[in-house]
């Protein structure tokens, strides 16, 4: 699967996003694009850009692996259903 590829990089910072409303409770951890760049708005000097965040890729990787192998486990079920 491509999600264990992409788990497997090493020394991911910054998810760059296709889009910006990727964000919220469903979407990237600790905001999209849009959260962010407020965050990075109000960032004093010296504090930690928004968006190099790891924490927040290895916990989105994790989460998409884990989608990927419901999906493959769902479409394995719908395929065996309709022989």
């Amino acid at each position: 699967m491509t999600t264990n590829r992409l788990a497997q990089l090493q020394g991911i910072e910054v998810l760059v996003m296709i889009h910006s409303w990727a964000g919220g409770s469903n979407g990237y951890p600790n905001g999209g694009v849009l959260e962010r760049a407020q965050l990075l708005d109000k960032r004093k000097p010296g504090e930690p850009n928004p968006f190099v965040d790891p924490a927040a890729w290895t916990q989105f990787i994790k989460q998409a692996q884990a989608n990927a192998a419901k999906t493959v486990e769902v479409e394995g079920q719908k395929a065996a259903a309709a022989k």
